[in-house]
């Protein structure tokens, strides 16, 4: 019998995880009362995997901690640069515009919304499900620490807590006056900075204000790399980007975050604005520009306030009360040649949370109840700039009609609104010494829909002894369809082709799921070597794709009376099943007192099962290795770098030049070096991203067809970049 490579490899990663995990001895149990270190992955908390703290290797997850001294010493600007380095995650930069500044996968599950980002637990994903964009506004300079929790989890966080979560833990507001500062310089006309100011106001109140801010011109893809042809889709290759028209993609961004704390009340407030390009993965030659005007703006705000009270020594009562708003502003255009080609939407939700806490013996009981409340405008694009009101009547098209003869209306786009309520509850219970068992179930109802859905998790953790854990892990997840309300019309360019909401057509989207079965094992030996191995498998269903199915044969009748035959409508569909499995390594030895070096690793096949065939998830590759090795020199010189490699990045089937083949892997390498005893408070720091200039190709977000002015079939990534930082404490 003939047995694949792939399966191979597998096998015999399974016999490894099971030849480390018979080694420990099944006599001690663990005391979790043990104090936190901030460099040992043992000693490290976390509140993200079941809402109180505990060690990140008794949680019924699969979690890595990165400490605020790691952050520094690694140099790391904003949550990409983090989420690069770690096992599991494949990282696409310079995607550009609405989509995302990089694209973010978690083991092989593609989408920006499909991963959440919390700050102390408070979402910077947007509520109306769109895209997260990964900037530089996502920046991680003032945080305590970073919780990454991986595989799914709507059983404690409800809708689109999909992949997996990663929340920004903000460093404690101090009761002492303090502050830093930060400013740096680079390449490309590159600045960027951050401040941190906190301290007791008067009697018991304190604040803490954290802001960072960003700017660059960018790179001139033509001229860093010239000559790169690609296939126009009609067999002819012509330049990735037209050598005779301008090239100028700048990018701003700022964040802050503003918090208080007075006699048991804590208030959060956080709110961040990104400039993104919006035409990088677009090709010259369907009419878009690279452009200044051509770029998104995106404004985030959130306000959280919440109080724990203590109603007895066994039960507490969390009380939280949240609000976001969400803007794509409406000067974000989608540039071409001949015209602007302006987009906008927006949401605001309201959100009460009331969990209740109890704790015994040997264990925990949480119950919450959550409602929230949704006001949400749909995605437009126009001709020219709506910023006002809740009715939006400017949309070119005011019917179509099927082949049949049927006639569908476009009504006028208004403001959606809807409840969603949730409630959820988990169990942990030590069964024995050295056995805990966590079982959760959350169930949510979605009024727009009309539809609920709900999602267990069970978590079995088993010390082995004190310094071997095995985890079992299962969960669910969910995304409703009730963010995909799309209206696009793209007039002026391809008449014949419109994006258009399912249920205008009678077709009713289900949500998203997703299921998986995750086996771990943690290994710690004497605070010098720890070791954690997870082997998952997963399964997706019902996946949402925004234009998943094509309608043909319409006829298209405009408001300005033309009328155009043989169009295309596109509209949002469930389609497909991917099935993933796969293995995440990460390793971290200290072999010197100021010395250690990490190495991650993962392996992933990941297969899309649809209309009937079978291929490779695209924009992921098999094997990815991390490595990086941290360090003192003579007490003076911070040292720290960084390697990542990947094999080849699969492509989509309908991609014009690769049609589903790898696109090549790559090795990129980033340093950092801090000066560090000059004085205790002032510190110089110098990093350097893709130090050896590394020219390489990520896939585009879409499908990667040019023939329709959508994504290029490759997009080149940024050369070496360069920055030098001088930080201050007063």
């Amino acid at each position: 019998m003939k047995v694949s490579k792939n399966v191979f490899i597998f096998g015999v990663l399974i016999s490894i995880f099971f030849c480390t995990s018979v080694r420990a001895s099944l006599s001690d149990s663990w005391n979790a009362s043990e104090p936190e270190s901030m460099y040992y992955i043992f000693d490290r908390t976390t509140t993200t995997a079941s809402l109180f703290r505990e060690p990140v290797t008794s949680a019924p997850a699969t979690v890595i901690v990165i400490t605020a001294k790691e952050i520094k010493e690694r140099g790391y600007q904003d949550l990409t640069e983090v989420l690069e380095d770690l096992p599991g995650f494949d990282v696409q930069n310079r995607i550009g515009g609405q989509p995302g500044g990089s694209y973010i996968i978690v083991r092989g599950l593609w989408g920006n919304n499909k991963l959440q980002v919390f700050v102390d637990g408070v979402p910077l994903n947007p509520e109306n499900g769109t895209h997260l964009v990964y900037g530089h506004h996502i920046s991680v300079q003032g945080l305590k620490q970073i919780e990454i929790m991986y595989g799914p989890a709507s059983a404690l966080y409800g809708a689109n807590a999909f992949s997996g979560i990663v929340n920004l833990i903000t460093k404690d507001v101090p009761k002492r006056p303090t502050s830093s500062i930060k400013v740096g310089a680079g390449n490309n006309d590159t600045f960027t900075g951050y401040f941190l100011v906190g301290g007791r106001i008067v009697d018991s109140f304190r604040m803490q204000l954290y802001g960072h801010g960003y700017r660059t011109s960018g790179f001139d893809m033509r001229k860093e790399y010239p000559g790169n042809l690609v296939d126009n889709g009609y067999g002819v290759l012509t330049p990735v980007y037209n050598p005779n028209w301008p090239y100028n993609t700048p990018e701003q961004d700022y964040d802050f975050i503003l918090q208080a704390i007075d006699k048991g009340w804590h208030i959060l407030s956080t709110y961040s604005r990104t400039r993104q390009p919006n035409n990088i993965q677009t090709p010259y030659y369907t009419g878009r520009t690279q452009l200044p005007r051509d770029k998104v703006v995106i404004d985030t705000l959130n306000i959280d306030t919440n109080k724990t009270v203590k109603i007895s020594d066994n039960l507490k009562l969390r009380n939280d009360f949240w609000y976001q708003h969400y803007e794509l502003e409406p000067d974000s255009d989608y540039g071409r040649i001949t015209f602007n080609n302006y987009i906008y939407e927006r949401s605001d939700a309201y959100q009460l949370d009331e969990r209740f806490i109890y704790s015994f013996l040997k264990g925990k009981f949480i119950y919450g109840l959550n409602v929230k409340r949704v006001f949400a405008f749909p995605y437009i694009n126009s001709h020219e700039p709506f910023n006002h009101g809740d009715v939006y009547n400017g949309f070119p098209l005011a019917r179509v009609k099927s082949p049949s003869g049927e006639i569908i209306n476009i009504p006028s786009i208004k403001l959606q609104n809807y409840w969603v309520f949730g409630n959820y509850l988990q169990l942990t219970q030590s069964i024995f010494d050295n056995l805990t068992l966590t079982l959760g179930a959350r169930y949510d109802y979605d009024s727009s829909t009309h539809q609920g859905s709900f999602n267990p998790r069970v978590g079995l953790v088993y010390c082995l002894d004190r310094n071997q854990q095995i985890k079992l892990l299962l969960g669910t997840a969910y995304i409703p369809p009730s963010i995909y309300i799309r209206y696009k019309a793209w007039i002026g360019v391809n008449n014949q082709y419109a994006h258009l909401p399912s249920y205008l057509f009678d077709k009713k989207l289900k949500s998203e799921k997703l299921y998986s079965l995750e086996l771990s094992h943690c290994y710690e030996y004497k605070h010098k070597l720890s070791s954690l191995i997870s082997l998952y498998v997963e399964q997706a269903h019902d996946m949402i794709r925004e234009a998943g199915e094509q309608l043909t044969g319409y006829t298209f009748y405009f408001k300005d009376g033309s009328v155009v035959n043989d169009a295309v409508v596109e509209i949002p569909t469930n389609s497909g099943i991917q099935t993933d499995f796969g293995v995440d390594i990460l390793e971290k030895y200290r072999f010197l007192k100021h010395w250690s070096i990490y190495l991650g690793y993962s392996y992933l096949n990941a297969k899309i099962r649809l209309n009937g065939k079978t291929y490779n998830a695209p924009k992921v590759s098999n094997h990815k290795v991390k490595f990086g090795i941290t360090g003192t020199i003579a007490d003076l010189i911070g040292l720290n770098i960084r390697m990542r490699w990947w094999s080849g990045i699969y492509t989509t089937p309908y991609n014009p030049m690769y049609r589903g083949r790898k696109l090549k892997g790559a090795l990129v390498v980033d340093a950092n070096l801090r000066w560090i005893r000059w004085d205790p408070k002032w510190e110089i720091d110098f990093t350097v991203k893709n130090l050896f200039n590394t020219k390489y190709f990520t896939s585009g977000t879409e499908s990667e067809d040019p023939t329709y002015g959508t994504s290029l079939p490759k997009i080149p990534q940024n050369p070496r970049q360069w920055l030098v930082s001088i930080y201050y404490h007063f």
